[in-house]
């Protein structure tokens, strides 16, 4: 189908000669451009630099159905630069945008480049061996915020990420545990089972 493609990527796409790329934006502490082609892109003012980066790009499907779709996006870690930030300031919903360019034989940008995959980072893993090093994301669309819950939780790791040396929640675990009051807690009383404590007849 070409839905929403211009009369240009039409053109082109008839004419058989073309290359194709893939932008990647990633909105961390610093915002970085890369793409997948041989050569440096400039779309949007953005220089969207070549260099290997992007090793892999799960397969994005459409679907008609609302849902919170998932794609793993896997960095070489050639350069320790995001690691550095996302290790430094979180990765959790940390924004990415995906976009697919059309360029000319003559590796130019044919119009603009069309929105394919944009989301929040939800998962990180870094793999390491002698061989390679890679940055593995997993990055949700925006309708897996509906499954997140909003506000603070009763424990106390929250709270003292607000207001710390707070003892409020250090005895949360200990909520609802039974207290049995006057007998030993290995002895039941009415079967008589277990050992009674001192001073206690058994009959």
């Amino acid at each position: 189908m070409s839905r929403g493609l211009s009369t240009a990527i039409k053109n082109v796409l008839a004419s058989n000669k073309f290359n194709l790329a893939v932008l990647v934006k990633l909105q961390f502490n610093t915002t970085y451009y890369y793409n997948n082609s041989y050569q440096s892109i400039t779309y949007d003012s953005n220089n969207y630099i070549s260099g290997g980066i992007i090793m892999d790009i799960a397969d994005i499907r459409e679907d008609a159905k609302i849902n919170t779709g998932q794609i793993n996006l896997t960095l070489s870690n050639a350069s320790t630069t995001i690691l550095t930030d996302l290790l430094t300031y979180g990765h959790i919903d940390k924004s990415v945008t995906i976009f697919f360019a059309l360029l000319n034989d003559d590796s130019t940008l044919v119009d603009t480049p069309f929105e394919i995959f944009a989301g929040a980072v939800n998962g990180m893993k870094i793999s390491e061996s002698a061989g390679e090093s890679k940055l593995s994301l997993s990055v949700s669309n925006h309708w897996a915020l509906l499954n997140q819950f909003a506000g603070r939780t009763l424990t106390d790791s929250s709270q003292q990420r607000f207001f710390n040396g707070d003892l409020s929640f250090d005895f949360v675990p200990q909520v609802g545990k039974e207290i049995v009051w006057g007998t030993a807690p290995d002895y039941d009383s009415r079967t008589h089972q277990g050992v009674p404590p001192p001073g206690v007849m058994v009959r």
